[in-house]
C-alpha cells in the first residue's frame, strides 16, 4: 500500500494530524490534553516548533504548525511517543495508541494558512461537540479569543496580523472568517482518503519538485527513493545490518541478548519512521518480541535521538545500510 510521502525542509508549514487506532479515544479526561499541551511545549523549547493553531477531539487530533529547522519528525516521534508511553501506563494500555503514523500535508502559507485556520478551528462544530464556535475548550480558536486562556507556546501573530493591524479589529475579523463555511474543495481534499502530501498553487508545487530533484530535501522523501523504501523488508534490513557489524543475524533477534539493546532499539525506530513498518512486521522479524515492547523501545529510541546517547550512534548506521540497500537496488535497474 502506498504511504505517505514526507517533506521537510527549514521554514516549512504543515497541517498535521493523528487519530486513534479503530478511532478509539486518545483523550479520556482533562488531565491527558494538558499532558498533551506539555508535550507541545517541550516540543517548542527542545526543537523550536511553532504552533499556531490547533483542536484536540476525543480521538483525533488537528496542528497547524511552522518548522523552522526542517525537523517535523523528530517533533512528532518527541510527542506521539512519549504521550503514548505516559498514557499506556497510565491506562495500562499496550501497543500503540495511534492508528498509525502521523499525517502530515505541506502547506503554501500565503495561499492555504487561513482556510486551514478556519478548518481547525471549526472540526469540534462540525463533529456536533459544540453548538456554538469557540464553545470548545481544546480548540486555539477559544485561546485566540480569550487571551487568558492562550498556552504560552500557541504563536498567534502570523494569523492575526492578517486580520488587522490591532488585535481587538483582528480577533473581530477573525471570528467573522471563522464563522463563515470552509470551502467544499478544501474539505474533500483533507477529509478524503487520499489526503495530499502538498497543499499550495502550481508554482509552490513546482518549488518543491525543484527541491526534490536537487535532494535539497532528506533522501528518503525522493519518490524514487520512497518507492524502494517500501520493499524494504525489515528480515533483510537485519541481514544488512548484521553484516555492517560483522556478526549473526541471531544476535540481533535475540530477545535477551544485552550487548546489542541499543541496536534493536535502532532498527525498530528506522522500521518505524522511515521505512513505515507496522509494529506486528517489526515483532516477527525480531523474534517475536512483544508488540507494547516495541512500542517501549520506540519510545526509548525517540529520547535517545532527543539526548544524543544509547541508540543515537546505532541509528545512524542503520540508516547507512538503509542507503546501501537502496544504492544496490538502484544499480539493477
Amino acid at each position: 500500500m502506498s504511504r505517505p510521502l514526507r517533506i521537510e525542509y527549514p521554514e516549512a508549514w504543515y497541517h498535521v494530524l493523528n487519530r486513534g487506532r479503530r478511532k478509539e479515544n486518545i483523550f479520556f479526561q482533562d488531565a491527558d490534553h494538558k499532558l498533551f499541551f506539555k508535550l507541545i511545549g517541550e516540543a517548542s523549547r527542545l526543537y523550536k516548533l511553532e504552533v499556531h493553531a490547533y483542536s484536540l477531539m476525543p480521538n483525533h487530533y488537528h496542528l497547524l504548525v511552522h518548522t523552522p529547522e526542517g525537523n517535523l519528525s523528530k517533533i512528532m516521534c518527541y510527542i506521539n511517543g512519549t504521550y503514548t508511553q505516559i498514557l499506556n501506563k497510565k491506562y495500562q494500555y499496550e501497543g500503540s495508541l495511534f492508528k498509525g503514523r502521523y499525517k502530515s500535508v505541506l502547506v503554501e502559507k500565503d495561499e492555504y494558512l487561513l482556510e486551514l485556520v478556519r478548518y481547525i478551528h471549526r472540526n469540534p462544530l462540525k463533529a456536533g461537540l459544540v453548538k456554538k464556535l469557540g464553545m470548545h475548550q481544546w480548540t486555539s480558536h477559544r485561546a485566540y479569543m480569550r487571551k487568558k486562556e492562550r498556552p504560552e507556546w500557541l504563536k498567534v501573530n502570523q494569523i492575526l496580523s492578517r486580520f488587522g493591524r490591532y488585535e481587538k479589529t483582528a480577533l473581530k475579523q477573525m471570528e467573522e472568517f471563522v464563522n463563515d463555511s470552509v470551502s467544499i474543495e478544501l474539505e474533500e481534499k483533507l477529509d478524503g482518503i487520499k489526503c495530499p502530501s502538498v497543499l499550495g498553487g502550481d508554482d509552490f508545487k513546482e518549488k518543491v519538485k525543484v527541491l526534490l530533484k536537487e535532494k535539497k530535501i532528506e533522501s528518503q522523501d525522493v519518490p524514487e527513493y520512497k518507492e524502494y523504501l517500501e520493499q524494504i523488508g525489515v528480515e533483510e534490513l537485519i541481514d544488512e545490518v548484521a553484516r555492517e557489524y560483522n556478526f549473526q543475524p541471531s544476535m540481533i533477534r535475540k530477545k535477551r541478548e544485552p550487548k546489542n539493546v541499543n541496536l534493536r532499539r535502532a532498527i525498530i525506530l528506522v522500521c518505524r519512521e522511515d521505512l513505515q513498518r507496522s509494529s506486528k512486521e517489526i515483532s516477527v522479524a525480531l523474534g517475536g518480541i512483544n508488540r507494547s515492547v516495541i512500542t517501549r523501545q520506540y519510545v526509548a529510541a525517540c529520547q535517545d535521538l532527543k539526548e544524543q546517547k544509547g541508540c543515537y550512534k546505532d541509528v545512524k548506521n542503520v540508516l547507512r545500510c538503509v542507503e546501501k540497500m537502496n544504492l544496490k537496488q538502484q544499480n539493477k535497474t
